[in-house]
C-alpha cells in the first residue's frame, strides 16, 4: 500500500518499491531506491514498509522488508544517504522526537527502539515493550510522553525516555487500535481510532475517555463483497488547526469517503462534532494535512492519484488554485503512476490484525451431549439384556419345577409296575 508524507519543504510518496521526493519550493523530483542487505538476493524484491520526515524536514527515514533502517539527510538540494542500520524486527510505525535528534521505531514484536539521527554509530536504545504487536506510536510535545497502541486494544502512556515509568493506560477499544493523534491547542487530549470503527477522545494523563464516535454509522452503503469487519476499521486519521478550530479527518478501510469533525470546548467539556463528508473516486491510500491546513489525499486512481482539499466556510473543497510548485507535484505524481501501480496488489494490513474468534465451547457441549446420549443408550441396552436374562432364568426355573412335580406324581405307578415285573419273573 502506498503512503504519503507531507513536510514543510517536501512531499514524499512511498510506493512498495521506492520513495519519490518532491520539493514544495520548485516542484523538482528525486527518486530514491533502497539497497538490499548483503544476505539477500539483489534480484529479488525489497518492499518499503514505512517512511517518515523529521519535523524540520532535515531527515528522511525509511524501513524495508529486510529489516533495514535507511537514513537520508536533506542538504537543501537533495536527500543524501548517510547510514543504513539493521533493525531487530520488522518496522510497524515511525515517529520522531520534537528536536529531530532521534527517530523512534515500533516493531512487529512489540518493542520500541530509539535511533540517533545525529550519530549513525550510536547503538539503538530499547525504550519499552508490549506483549502484543505495536501498530502506531507518537511522542508528545516537549518529549514528555511516548504513547503506543497495540493489537490487544491497549493504549499505553509512558514517560520519555524512561518509558519503564508508565503514566497510565487508555482502555476502551474493543478491537486493535490503528491510529493515534494529538490535538494542538488542547492539553492532554488524544484521539484514537481502531478496528472497532470508533473514534475516541481521551485525556491521556488520567486515562479518562471523553467521547466515543461510531464512524461506521456514517457509512450506510458499503460495496458489494465488503465484509462488515473490513468496512469498520479506521484506516487514516489526521488532525489540524484551521481557522481557530481543530479539524479531524477520518477515513475507514475500503470505503471511498472522508469524514470531517471539529472539536468544541463547551464549559471545559471537549466533544467532537460532525461537519460533513467528501466522496472520493476510490477508497484512499493515505492523507496528510500540510502546514497551511490543506489536506493532501493519495488515491489508487490512475487519472487523479493526488488531490488537494482546503477549508472553505467550514467545508472542504478540492483546491484547484494551488501554487505552481504544488501543481507541478500533482502533475508529476499523475505522470509517475507506474511507480504507484505495484501498490495496488498490496493486501489490506488489517486482515492479519483481526483476531479469529474460535467457538470451542459449542463444540465441547456437543461432544459432551453425544457422550451422555451414548452412555444412556448403553445403559438402556444393558437393562433390556438384563431383563431378558431374568425372564430366561425364570422360565427355566418354572420348567424345572414343573418337571419335578410330574416326576413326583408318577412315582407310585412306577413302583407298582416294578413290583409286577418282579412277580412275573
Amino acid at each position: 500500500m502506498a503512503h504519503l508524507v507531507v513536510g514543510t519543504s517536501h512531499i514524499v510518496l512511498q510506493s512498495s518499491e521506492c520513495l519519490v521526493c518532491y520539493s514544495r519550493k520548485d516542484g523538482t523530483e528525486q527518486r530514491i531506491n533502497v539497497t538490499r542487505a548483503e544476505k539477500f538476493d539483489k534480484d529479488t524484491e525489497n518492499n518499503i514498509v514505512a517512511c517518515g520526515l523529521s519535523p524540520s524536514s532535515e531527515y528522511l527515514v525509511a524501513c524495508d522488508n529486510d529489516k533495514q533502517l535507511h537514513l537520508w539527510h536533506n542538504n537543501q538540494q537533495s536527500f543524501e544517504l548517510i547510514s543504513t542500520r539493521t533493525l531487530q524486527r520488522r518496522c510497524m510505525a515511525i515517529t520522531f522526537t520534537g528536536d529531530s535528534r532521534n527517530v523512534v521505531i515500533a516493531d512487529k514484536s512489540g518493542d520500541v527502539f530509539s535511533y540517533s539521527l545525529k550519530s549513525a554509530q550510536d547503538q539503538s536504545i530499547l525504550l519499552l515493550g508490549h506483549l502484543s504487536m505495536l501498530i502506531d506510536l507518537l511522542i508528545t510535545p516537549g518529549n514528555e510522553f511516548i504513547i503506543t497502541c497495540d493489537r490487544d486494544e491497549k493504549i499505553r502512556v509512558s514517560h520519555y525516555p524512561n518509558a519503564y515509568n508508565i503514566e497510565g493506560f487508555c482502555l476502551g477499544h474493543t478491537d486493535f487500535v490503528t491510529r493515534l493523534s494529538l490535538v494542538s491547542g488542547y492539553e492532554a487530549i488524544l484521539i484514537s481510532g481502531g478496528g472497532d470503527g470508533t473514534l475516541r477522545l481521551w485525556n491521556y494523563r488520567n486515562g479518562n475517555q471523553l467521547q466515543v464516535v461510531q464512524c461506521s454509522e456514517f457509512f450506510k452503503n458499503t460495496r458489494e463483497g465488503d465484509s462488515k469487519e473490513s468496512c469498520q476499521t479506521v484506516h487514516c486519521m489526521k488532525t489540524a488547526t484551521l481557522n481557530g478550530f481543530t479539524c479531524i479527518a477520518v477515513a475507514l478501510d475500503n470505503l471511498p469517503k472522508i469524514l470531517f469533525f471539529k472539536l468544541n470546548d463547551v464549559n471545559g467539556i471537549i466533544q467532537s462534532e460532525f461537519i460533513h463528508e467528501i466522496q472520493t473516486t476510490v477508497a484512499l491510500w493515505d492523507m496528510q494535512f500540510d502546514d497551511l491546513g490543506r489536506l493532501w489525499v493519495l488515491l489508487p486512481d490512475k487519472s487523479r492519484p493526488l488531490v488537494c482539499f482546503y477549508l472553505d466556510n467550514d467545508r472542504f473543497t478540492e483546491y484547484f488554485s494551488v501554487k505552481a510548485a504544488d501543481a507541478s507535484i500533482i502533475e508529476s505524481v499523475t505522470a509517475n503512476w507506474d511507480l504507484l501501480k505495484p501498490s495496488l496488489a498490496a493486501e489490506s494490513p488489517y486482515a492479519m490484525l483481526r483476531k479469529v474468534k474460535v467457538d470451542n465451547i459449542t463444540d465441547y457441549f456437543k461432544r459432551k451431549e453425544d457422550r451422555i446420549q451414548k452412555k444412556k443408550a448403553a445403559e438402556t441396552k444393558a437393562c433390556v439384556l438384563s431383563k431378558e436374562v431374568e425372564k430366561d432364568v425364570e422360565a427355566a426355573s418354572i420348567c424345572k419345577q414343573s418337571s419335578s412335580q410330574t416326576q413326583s406324581s408318577n412315582e407310585p405307578e412306577l413302583k407298582k409296575l416294578r413290583l409286577q415285573n418282579n412277580t412275573e419273573k
